[in-house]
């Protein structure tokens, strides 16, 4: 016979929310992949689920979608929770050789005739860093 009851879900540290089931034996499921699996159906292959305002606790079919995990990605930075690492510029990249004012200085060099080795020696970074930095493909945020 199989019995009913409202089930109390738990929240993981993230804020999702979750339910235990007995599936061959007791195991968690997320609340949000049920209340997909049951209104919109199984998950497409390559696809999961994403929750469009970015809040775990929102499990409402409307805020349920299945979808790649770019656009899910996508759905967090344009919700502020997540950052796009291409927004990262100057002194925020990881590996910034070079400062807003070491940027400046270099393109004044080269204004003043300056070759980009001599210039490049100059700030301790290769030619090639300076050459991209001075012509505006990177550190192009800088005037």
């Amino acid at each position: 016979m199989v019995t009913s009851r409202v089930l109390k879900p738990g929240v993981k540290p993230d804020g999702r929310l979750h339910v235990t089931l007995f599936s061959g034996g007791r195991r968690l499921f997320p609340v949000h992949h049920l209340v997909l699996l049951a209104f919109v159906g199984p998950c497409p292959a390559g696809h999961e689920a994403c929750h469009r305002d970015d809040k775990p606790a929102n499990n409402t079919v409307g805020n349920l979608r299945w979808d790649t995990h770019a656009k899910n990605y996508l759905d967090a930075v344009r919700n502020g929770r997540a950052r796009r690492p291409a927004t990262r510029r100057g002194t925020e990249a990881k590996h910034a050789l070079l400062d807003v004012d070491k940027v400046r200085l270099a393109r004044g060099l080269r204004g003043s005739g300056l070759s980009y080795a001599k210039i490049a020696k100059r700030l301790g970074v290769s030619r090639k860093t300076a050459e991209d930095a001075i012509k505006g493909k990177t550190w192009s945020h800088v005037r």
